[in-house]
């Protein structure tokens, strides 16, 4: 029965899509806007279906006037503030009770409640910080919204050469020296004293992402911070591996591991390893490699004003 929701909800949400005309990428999301506020929609497949519409504003729609809203909407609909500058509008189909998937109408009826309550249209283009924007497009991790069309292909281009240097294989040789350069300080306090601090473990990951930077690894989303888990992963295993076998006096065994380090133990080390993993792709994020890739993507979701699709974005006008 879900999956025949689910398959309902797809449809609509496709529907949605080509009726008015917005853009529909390859990762099944929609962009564009509605009396000219800016909107993301994604469809999510869990369950009997969900959608999620982050409209992105300039302004807070008045206690009344949200309040109006919500009267408004059918079953299953729920509105609320994401962050800063974005509403979200969020559709449950197993709450809907059997009722059509108008999403459509519920747009429209956020985006008339903003309008009538003159909410600002956002305007201000975050690569250049200034007005007067012909464009709209997702530009990195700061949402759906206003930009200059020559400031995300200037950017795109300017970082082009940054996105095709690089090599995955030297990169994944600098993530495992990195990953034996961040345990060997665990490495000299086992042996001098017996023990492992745990703020240590955040080390590893971090020295891994280092090192596959430092052997030229190519940076993209994806294969420097696989390369950072999987080394940094097993780095941390085979360094409590060391210590289990250090602390008992026996040589290395996989069977040592449980008799030393308990669940507790376990998770411990998992947090701070996860700890020091956020923290490389927080390094990550700030490459030059990261934000060309990140601008590429942004051509792909770039839509005029109204939100209606460009010819294409990686072409000139």
């Amino acid at each position: 029965m879900s999956s025949t929701s689910t398959n309902t909800l797809s449809q609509a949400f496709r529907s949605f899509a080509q009726e008015g005309g917005f853009r529909l990428t390859g990762d099944g999301k929609v962009y564009g806007a509605s009396r000219r506020y800016p909107f993301e929609a994604a469809l999510i497949t869990r369950g009997q279906g969900v959608v999620c519409f982050f409209v992105r504003v300039d302004g807070v729609l008045s206690t009344d006037a949200l309040t109006a809203l919500r009267g408004k909407l059918d079953q299953g609909w729920t509105v609320g503030i994401a962050a800063r500058g974005n509403y979200t509008l969020t559709y449950n189909a197993a709450k809907n009770k059997g009722g059509a998937h108008d999403l459509a109408r519920a747009l429209d009826a956020m985006t008339a409640a903003l309008a009538a309550d003159k909410v600002p249209i956002p305007d201000v283009c975050p690569i250049c910080q200034k007005k007067h924007c012909d464009a709209l497009a997702k530009v990195q991790d700061m949402g759906f919204g206003p930009v200059h069309r020559a400031c995300v292909r200037n950017a795109a281009k300017d970082l082009r050469p940054a996105a095709k240097a690089g090599s995955v294989p030297t990169g994944w040789i600098g993530a495992v020296l990195g990953a034996l350069v961040g345990a060997l300080p665990s490495v000299v306090t086992t042996i001098l004293m017996g023990r492992i601090f745990l703020l240590a473990y955040a080390l590893i990951p971090l020295l891994a992402f280092q090192g596959y930077k430092l052997l030229r690894g190519k940076i993209d989303h994806r294969a420097p911070l696989t390369a950072t888990a999987v080394t940094s992963l097993a780095g941390l295993f085979l360094l409590q591996l060391f210590f289990a076998a250090w602390s008992q006096g026996t040589a290395l065994s996989p069977a040592l591991y449980g008799t030393v380090f308990g669940p507790a133990d376990v998770l411990k080390s998992l947090l701070l390893w996860l700890f020091g993993l956020w923290m490389a792709w927080g390094q990550l994020s700030r490459t030059s490699g990261y934000a060309a890739e990140s601008f590429t993507s942004t051509l792909d979701t770039m839509t005029t004003p109204d939100g209606k699709p460009l010819q294409s974005g990686h072409q000139k006008d």
